[in-house]
């Protein structure tokens, strides 16, 4: 027997909408993560041998580089990592200044300008609703912000808490104009070490790492004379992406 007309329209009207949001949301454009320890190797290599170290002692240098990017960082600090970047547009789809931070079952947001006037109260929108995933690849995954009770929200900022306790347990981005960085939880130790710190401001450059692992020796003025295992760590890696 067929369905009545009104039934039809229905299940019409949910496979339309159904349809939508995965336009809206393609798989292809899933939030990019903290980045893998493949990628996080590759990086510290290319880092390593692009600049001029002025001193460097195995675990820990201090150099010098050309001024562009005019920052870029990736550090982790047992289960804490980070990262940050200067290559952002000043004023994209997060806006000039942006903030998304969650520690356990507390986040809060903030963006300026805001894509849309937000007030709510005990998470009643009486304007606007609550925000979404950034459509910028580079952040992270925030989709417990729609789903979060808000506790408040004014105009720009608000502050509310979510179910998703522990995944992850914090997580974090910052965007100021051309600068953005985020951080998150991981592993206390893997090929990272403990403590590992690779950060460019301006003209200058430092690497520190505990235990040691990725270094370029020991030396002074860009003269090592005891060479580091960068090629070892760069043939291992480029095998493995292989």
């Amino acid at each position: 027997s067929s369905l009545p007309t009104v039934a039809r329209a229905r299940l019409l009207t949910l496979a339309f909408s159904s349809s939508a949001r995965q336009q809206q949301h393609p798989k292809s454009m899933a939030p990019m993560e903290v980045d893998s320890d493949e990628k996080f190797t590759q990086e510290a290599v290319r880092f390593l041998k692009e600049h001029c170290w002025l001193s460097s002692c195995c675990c820990f240098g201090l150099g010098c580089a050309s001024p562009t990017p005019l920052v870029w960082s990736q550090s982790k600090v047992c289960c804490m990592q980070a990262q940050a970047t200067s290559d952002e547009d000043c004023c994209g789809d997060m806006g000039w200044c942006m903030c998304t931070n969650k520690i356990c079952c507390y986040v809060e947001h903030t963006q300026f300008p805001p894509d849309g006037c937000r007030i709510a109260l005990c998470s009643i929108f009486c304007l606007g609703s609550a925000p979404e995933q950034p459509k910028d690849e580079d952040s992270l995954d925030v989709s417990y912000l729609e789903d979060a009770c808000w506790l408040y929200y004014c105009c720009c900022e608000g502050a509310g808490c979510t179910s998703k306790c522990c995944d992850p347990m914090i997580s974090g981005q910052q965007k100021v104009f051309c600068c953005f960085g985020k951080s998150m939880t991981g592993d206390c130790c893997g090929d990272r070490g403990i403590i590992s710190l690779y950060s460019k401001v301006c003209c200058c450059v430092e690497y520190a790492q505990i235990p040691c692992g990725i270094t370029p020796g020991i030396g002074l003025c860009g003269m090592m004379c005891c060479r580091g295992n960068l090629n070892e760590h760069e043939d291992g890696s480029a095998s493995g992406s292989d």
